[in-house]
């Protein structure tokens, strides 16, 4: 009985590591918009374009990204915007891992102006009311933004 324990232990501990240690977060195309939590004032966009492989390397580091979990390609575009007209593209340059590699991390990245970008999505079915990104950094304006983002219900991807 005592080996029995043990063996469901070690079963136990052996397959927590395996489920808890990968890094499942990923990508998903589509049109996303979201609030600054420091200024609710601020809104944003982003849309994720899938491209192949020869797009990225030809973009040069410029507003694409590899996703670690799938291994696919995206197109980047993101904007700052308010209701006092302004209005400011966010470019992202060389996105690599945030955590390099860290097992048991849930993946996120970081470019070379030290915008953090968190993909939050487990599936390619997300519901609308899903959150699918978090995205922080400071703007050209030295103001600092944390913006969460779901699926822009007014333009859905299809």
């Amino acid at each position: 009985m005592k080996k029995f324990f043990y063996f469901l232990s070690f079963l136990s501990l052996f397959f927590s590591c395996v489920y808890f240690n990968h890094r499942k977060n990923l990508f998903v195309d589509g049109q996303f918009c979201g609030f600054n939590f420091y200024n609710n004032s601020q809104k944003c966009s982003l849309t994720v374009s899938r491209i192949d492989e020869a797009e990225y390397m030809n973009s040069n580091g410029y507003n694409v990204i590899e996703d670690l979990v799938r291994h696919k390609y995206y197109l980047l575009s993101f904007r700052i915007f308010d209701d006092d007209g302004l209005n400011i593209k966010i470019d992202f340059y060389n996105l690599v891992d945030a955590y390099n590699g860290a097992r048991g991390t849930p993946v996120a990245y970081i470019d070379e102006n030290e915008i953090l970008i968190y993909p939050l999505s487990t599936n390619e079915n997300m519901s609308y009311r899903s959150a699918c990104y978090k995205i922080e950094g400071e703007n050209q304006l030295g103001e600092s933004y944390y913006f969460t983002l779901y699926f822009d219900i007014d333009n859905p991807n299809e």
